[in-house]
């Protein structure tokens, strides 16, 4: 395949087709012999189509950091329009090093054998010193058209003037350097436009010799300089990979570092659970502890009624106490009424044997002897029998009294044994109760006060569960801020590297994880709400209950007043009916001797009158008769008083036996359930004294429990506020250290990016520079070589 050069009407093709503008090609050029450009075109080609055109080198980050000039730089840049084309076209960012070391190393090897090529040409073709100036100095537009017709010079003056010629070219050089220096500090002055040569694609056609001889001292600083970029590109790629490989490093080490801190949140939400976990069973405990006490107060209160009805007891036997007393007054009384009864019958004794022996002295002396002494013994058989009836009768009477009194006096003072063992019994029962009252009122005092020891440590752990929340709502706000940081930190990583989307990732994680944390806390602030609303719940069941027995309490009390008013009431009734029954007894024994006594003497006087009548002596025995019928009258008068007396007697004992009866009747059925209540109160004070010891070992159990409980709860906090202290301690210590360390790694990595795009600038700016220097180049031996043809045409 052939090269198309440029002409002043287009390009030329083989086939003589109009290209561009539609004029016809230069077939001069192209039909008559001269140099091959096929592998100049493939070097542009090659130049042209790199793919860091594609894309321009972006900075990664915004600060903008001035590039250092390098040397390669400084080299003049020949064709300024390909340079704006270059400049406009973006390079690609994604191409490596390695090819662009492969394509460099291909471009040097094309450059050695295009100087080869001229190199072996024959010195008569040898261009002269303006054209091999010109392809060291930039070319304008109007040297362009002139270049095409300029012809070579003598050899002659080729040959005088190769010493001028280098010292033309550094002086050139020296100038252009100057130039492009104020170039760069002027970059605002115009660029002059230049003329492209278009790209061809000519990569499989082999390069011709070239009958141009060029010194190799420029290419060779060139290549030079190229394998000293390609080195420090390679270097820089290490580094760049070596520091990559340091942030990765780091990166997983940050992804460590945020795993085991989601490891230490679980743990910390674990152990909260924990803790709730023990203040529930606490909690629990505490209900029973309540319940039992609840029950123990029952108890107190049974047998507060138990000690009430056993002081009942004892006052319904003082009281018998006191009616068996008023018996033995009664006693004493009838006693008294016997001891007058006998001294009046005594009286009556002596009045009859007085009456006997006045009768005996007043009889005439005219009477018989034996009627005297028959009537004397008649009268006194009869006196001695009425007297010893009379004196038996009382003897009987009084030893049956004696006997009952002693009796009365024996049972008297059995009931009074009974009474003082039942008063001692009681007594002893009574401070036995009173101690176990007071001993039961100790433990509720005590057990009051550990209660209100036990909600005040209730709150104590409210309060502690509060600060726990409050530090671990200070410690999620922390974990917050230390989240927001770590955001912003990806975010700036983000802008300056595309690797730390993974940590971004794991960040997003550990919010999730915050978050879930944070629903777990308002889950226990929840379940402490409603802890706290089942204890008030309870507390108001509890102030009922104490309301509702203090209510039954009042009713029994109140219940027991009437029952034992009711009880004196009767044991009064009883008492009167008693002493009636006594009295009437009394009072018919009386009455019967003075009956008895009455027919004694009423058949005295019969026989008397009997006498008297077959007797002298009958005045005698009228005065007798009528001082016997007064006598009599006054008998008969307090006998018709007796009488009253005992019909009265007998309505009441009538009355007072069907009441006897009745009270009898209602006495045997208390006296039932007296033995039903001592019976049941024995086995109620047996089950009392078992359950009492049951609830003192229940109580020492519990007492046990709640101590072990205190400590353990007192040791749970002592660790836990050590272990929260020391893990809020460490945790501090590793986030600082983090902050310190991702403070640094940051700070390095920044530096570091800022780094890579200083010399990513540098290399681009150089790589630009070199391309538009080689580009520029190129063009002038392009042109240089067409010039050669035209001369040699």
């Amino acid at each position: 395949m052939n090269c198309f050069p440029y002409t002043s009407s287009g390009y030329a093709t083989k086939d003589g087709e109009k290209l561009q503008n539609g004029r016809t090609p230069n077939t001069r050029l192209t039909q008559q012999p001269g140099i091959d450009l096929n592998p100049y075109l493939n070097f542009l080609l090659d130049l042209n189509t790199l793919d860091l055109k594609a894309q321009p080198l972006q900075p990664l980050a915004e600060t903008s950091i001035h590039s250092k000039k390098s040397p390669l730089s400084q080299e003049p840049i020949v064709n300024r329009a390909f340079n704006q084309k270059l400049g406009s076209l973006k390079p690609e960012t994604s191409l490596s090093t390695k090819e662009i070391t492969n394509r460099l190393d291909r471009l040097e090897v094309q450059l050695s054998k295009i100087v080869n090529n001229v190199v072996k040409e024959p010195p008569t073709k040898r261009s002269s010193s303006k054209s091999l100036r010109r392809c060291l100095t930039p070319v304008t537009s109007e040297d362009e058209d002139d270049c095409r017709v300029r012809r070579l010079p003598n050899k002659k003056k080729e040959e005088e003037g190769e010493e001028e010629e280098e010292e033309e070219e550094e002086k050139e050089g020296s100038q252009y350097f100057r130039k492009q220096n104020r170039k760069q500090k002027n970059p605002c002055e115009e660029k002059r436009s230049y003329k492209l040569i278009p790209p061809a694609s000519f990569e499989d056609e082999e390069p011709q010799m070239l009958p141009v001889r060029v010194k190799s001292r420029c290419s060779e600083e060139k290549s030079a300089r190229l394998l000293e970029v390609q080195t420090k590109l390679e270097n820089e790629v290490k580094d760049e990979q070596t520091r990559r490989e340091k942030v990765e490093v780091e990166l997983s080490a940050s992804k460590e570092e945020m795993k085991k801190l989601k490891s230490l949140t679980e743990v910390k939400a674990a152990e909260s659970a924990e803790c709730l976990e023990k203040l529930a069973n606490v909690k629990a405990k505490l209900a029973e502890e309540v319940q039992r006490r609840e029950k123990a107060e029952k108890n107190l209160e049974v047998h507060k009624k138990l000690a009430c009805g056993l002081g009942a007891k004892l006052k319904a036997s003082e009281q018998r106490e006191h009616d068996l007393q008023s018996c033995v007054t009664q006693k004493d009384s009838a006693l008294a009424s016997l001891n007058s009864l006998q001294t009046e019958n005594q009286f009556l004794k002596d009045e009859i044997r007085r009456l006997s022996i006045q009768t005996a002295t007043k009889k005439p002396a005219c009477k018989r002897e034996g009627d005297k002494d028959a009537t004397r013994k008649s009268v006194d058989e009869a006196m001695r029998k009425a007297t010893t009836k009379f004196t038996k009768f009382h003897k009987d009477e009084v030893r049956r009294f004696e006997l009952q009194l002693r009796t009365s006096q024996e049972v008297i003072r059995d009931l009074e044994a009974q009474i003082e063992a039942v008063a001692a019994k009681d007594a002893a029962e009574l401070s036995k109760l009173r101690a176990s009252c007071s001993r039961m009122e100790l433990d509720v005092s005590a057990s009051k006060s550990r209660e209100e020891l036990q909600e005040r440590r209730v709150c104590e752990l409210i309060e502690q569960i509060e600060e726990i929340t409050q530090q671990k709502d200070e410690e999620i706000a922390k974990l917050q801020k230390t989240v927001a940081c770590l955001r912003k930190e990806c975010e700036r990583v983000k802008n300056t590297m595309a690797t730390w989307h993974s940590e971004k990732t794991s960040l997003r994680g550990l919010s999730d994880a915050v978050e879930d944390g944070e629903r777990r806390v308002s889950r226990l602030q929840q379940e402490k709400t409603a802890l706290q609303e089942e204890v008030s719940r309870l507390e108001e069941e509890r102030r009922i209950c104490q309301a509702k027995l203090g209510k039954a309490e009042d009713t029994e009390r109140s219940l027991r007043e009437a029952q034992q008013q009711q009880a004196r009431t009767r044991d009064e009734a009883l008492e009167k009916l008693k002493l009636e029954i006594e009295s009437g007894k009394i009072k018919d024994k009386v009455a019967e001797d003075l009956q008895d006594t009455i027919q004694k003497l009423r058949r005295t006087i019969d026989i008397s009158q009997k006498q008297a009548a077959s007797t002298a002596d009958a005045e005698h025995f009228k005065r007798r008769n009528r001082e016997l019928e007064e006598v009599l009258e006054r008998l008969e008068n307090r006998k018709e008083e007796l009488k009253d007396q005992l019909s009265a007697t007998e309505a009441q004992l009538q009355e007072s036996n069907q009441a006897h009866l009745i009270i009898n009747a209602k006495w045997k059925e208390k006296s039932a359930y007296i033995t039903r209540l001592q019976t049941n109160q024995a086995a109620l004070q047996v089950r009392f004294e078992v359950k009492e010891e049951e609830l003192k070992q229940e109580r020492d159990a519990a007492l046990e429990r709640v101590q072990t409980l205190e400590n353990t709860v007192e040791e749970l906090t002592v660790r836990s506020r050590q272990l929260r202290q020391s893990e809020v301690l460490r945790l501090k210590a590793k986030y600082e250290q983090q902050l310190a360390r991702k403070e640094c790694n940051t700070a390095k990595v920044e530096e570091q990016n800022r780094e890579l795009e200083q010399r990513l600038r540098e290399i681009s700016q150089e790589l630009c520079s070199q391309k538009k220097q080689i580009t520029g180049k190129f063009t002038r031996l392009g042109r240089f070589l067409q010039d050669f043809e035209n001369d040699l045409c």
